[in-house]
Parts: C-alpha cells; sequence; structure tokens
C-alpha cells in the first residue's frame, strides 16, 4: 500500500526506494522528456497550422438562372393567383416581371419608364438601334397598358400567356441572330 506524504512531512520528506516519482516533479524529468514534449507540441503546432490553412471545400455557386428562365418561372408561378386578382393588378405584375425581364436582358430602363417612353426611346433616331427582339414587346406593352388601366375588357388571365409567348419568341430571336 502506497503511503502519501503529509504537509508536515513536505520539508524532510524522501521518496521511498523503487518509487517513481518523476511525473510529481517536473523539474527532475531528464532530457528526452522534454525533448518529445517539444517535439510532440510542434507537431501539434504544424498539424493545427495547415489545417487552419488548407483552403475548406467550397462548392461553386450554381449558375445564375437566364434572364428568360427567371422570367417565365415567376409568370407561371403567377398563374394560380390570376384568376382572384383583379385584371388592373394582374397587369401590373406581369408588366413589372416584363420590364424587369428587359431591364436584366437587354439594359433598357423599363422599370423606370412609362411604356410610351419605352417606345419613343426605341424609335429615337439619336439612340443606338434597340435589338429587333425587343419589337416583340411594343404590342404587348400595349396591350398590359390597355389592361392595366382598364382600357379593355377582354380576360386578363391570357395576359401571362401572353407574356410567355412573348419572352419565348424574343428569346429564339436572339437564339437566331
Amino acid at each position: 500500500m502506497i503511503e502519501f506524504p503529509t504537509i508536515s512531512d513536505a520539508p524532510n520528506f524522501t521518496p521511498p526506494a523503487g518509487q517513481e516519482w518523476i511525473l510529481l516533479a517536473p523539474l527532475t524529468w531528464p532530457m528526452w522528456v522534454w525533448i518529445s514534449l517539444l517535439a510532440g507540441v510542434m507537431v501539434l503546432g504544424i498539424a493545427v497550422y495547415y489545417q487552419l490553412r488548407r483552403p475548406s471545400l467550397v462548392l461553386p455557386p450554381a449558375p445564375p438562372l437566364a434572364t428568360n428562365v427567371l422570367a417565365i418561372s415567376l409568370l407561371e408561378d403567377l398563374r394560380p393567383q390570376a384568376p382572384t386578382l383583379p385584371a388592373a393588378e394582374l397587369a401590373a405584375r406581369v408588366t413589372e416581371i416584363i420590364r424587369t425581364y428587359l431591364h436584366r436582358q437587354f439594359g433598357i430602363l423599363a422599370r423606370f419608364r412609362t411604356t410610351q417612353e419605352i417606345l419613343a426611346q426605341r424609335r429615337d433616331p439619336t439612340m443606338p438601334p434597340a435589338a429587333p427582339a425587343l419589337r416583340h414587346f411594343e404590342d404587348f406593352l400595349l396591350r398590359s397598358d390597355a389592361y392595366n388601366y382598364n382600357r379593355d375588357d377582354a380576360p386578363a388571365p391570357t395576359l401571362i400567356d401572353e407574356a410567355i409567348e412573348t419572352i419565348r419568341q424574343s428569346h429564339a430571336q436572339l437564339q437566331s441572330a
């Protein structure tokens, strides 16, 4: 049985023969223990350093949707709400999607201009010619304004189909050019 020293024995205490007291007095450890500890700390430090410096696995971002695909998907998402919306509000939402598409696809500030300003810019001889694919949107924008301002009594839900078809025709013309 091992007897532990008491505090009163500390100044005159000598360890019993045959027992290792190496771990209790670190200043008396042999040199090989100190070298082993130093090597272990260095290896651990190097491993942590390289672990932190290693580039983490980052997946590349998903490619953005093409503007035509995004516009068509937004119009399709609007389709279930179409029967419950008033014709003017539906026309305003569809027109906003189309104007955002024109802004992203062709760089036209269509979201911040009226239909008349957009069409006047297209016919302005001082401006560079617009893409031929924009011709598809002239009639559509005029029809959507008629729905929006209740000057036309035609059913507005067909406006979504017209918008999708206009985007598809425009995109097909861009692909063929």
